[in-house]
């Protein structure tokens, strides 16, 4: 159990500092992936919702340290985004490979808006505008993560709860 979840912290670190210092080729169009996004929610979706909620609680706070921002917003969004990726894990058809993507989707969506709502980062025509780019871009990042995730599963995530 504790080599899961030192595994589980590493895995966060290193997405959350890829995260904040992006490489210059991870950004398309003014948006990159959020890893740690994805990460929330594909533990949430893996797992059920209580992993991906207290994840996402997790990821949500060392993001908001990390960009030395108000801490707050991150941590509910993400841990909205992981108890939407449990929900849908727990009622979806999870075998599809259209299944993960499209909650990854709905995720980065959900976790946009209550992001925008609670800290208003940009006005609302450029949050638009950069979820759904976002989106997009989580949905062609989604299969590679998910692909290491489930390849490593017994190592890295906690039982399913």
């Amino acid at each position: 159990m504790l080599g899961r979840f030192l595994a589980l912290a590493a895995l966060l670190l290193l997405l959350a500092a890829i995260q904040v210092n992006p490489p210059g080729w991870a950004r398309l169009a003014g948006s990159q992936p959020d890893l740690l996004l994805l990460l929330v929610v594909l533990v949430g979706f893996l797992r059920g919702l209580r992993a991906g909620m207290i994840v996402g609680f997790v990821a949500g706070l060392v993001q908001g340290a990390l960009l030395g921002a108000w801490i707050g917003p991150w941590a509910v969004a993400k841990t909205v985004a992981g108890w939407a990726g449990g929900l849908a894990g727990a009622r979806m058809f999870r075998d599809h490979w259209a299944v993960p993507i499209a909650c990854v989707v709905f995720a980065t969506c959900l976790h946009n808006g209550i992001f925008w709502l609670l800290a208003h980062p940009a006005p609302l025509a450029q949050a638009l505008r950069l979820t759904a780019l976002t989106a997009l871009y989580n949905a062609l990042v989604t299969p590679f993560l998910l692909a290491f995730l489930t390849s490593t599963q017994r190592w890295i995530l906690p039982t399913r709860t």
